[in-house]
């Protein structure tokens, strides 16, 4: 298998890396973000018996978190905004892409998230933020698509 060419142009830059609400098939990013974080994690099981000397284990349950921290506006058709009023109307689950879109091409993470905590912070003199932890609520798919020719 030949090595792939890894330059600075095809690095994604980390304003390029986005969280996007899915919302009647259209993917509309927070506009106000600051920063999105992604962790996907895979449990292990212990499986070690009295044979071996050594640890054994195999793979669990697959899971994912998201953090995402943007500034809070009072614009009811803000994205960010939305989001905070699903949690406290009880409607915690929505579909979101993490990643990179644009027409360059695709390289992102699609699935449905359940928004288990909100922090707002007002400091004085500052912008307010809001941040937010989103736990994946089933399966993340990888979304590639290259750029048209």
């Amino acid at each position: 298998m030949p090595t792939p060419v890894i330059t600075s142009e095809n690095k994604i830059l980390g304003n390029n890396f986005r969280l996007y609400l899915i919302e009647e098939s259209t993917n509309t990013p927070i506009p106000t973000e600051n920063n999105v974080s992604l962790s996907i994690s895979n449990e292990s099981i212990d499986s070690t018996d009295k044979r071996v000397n050594w640890a054994q284990f195999i793979d669990g349950v697959k899971g994912w978190t998201a953090s995402e921290e943007f500034h809070y506006t009072q614009v009811k058709e803000d994205p960010g905004f939305k989001l905070v009023q699903k949690l406290i109307s009880g409607d915690t689950r929505t579909q979101v892409i993490i990643g990179k879109i644009s027409e360059e091409g695709d390289i992102a993470f699609k699935g449905y998230v359940r928004i288990s905590g909100i922090d707002i912070s007002a400091a004085s003199n500052e912008l307010m933020t809001c941040s937010m932890s989103l736990t994946g609520d089933g399966e993340l798919e990888i979304v590639e698509k290259t750029a048209a020719a």
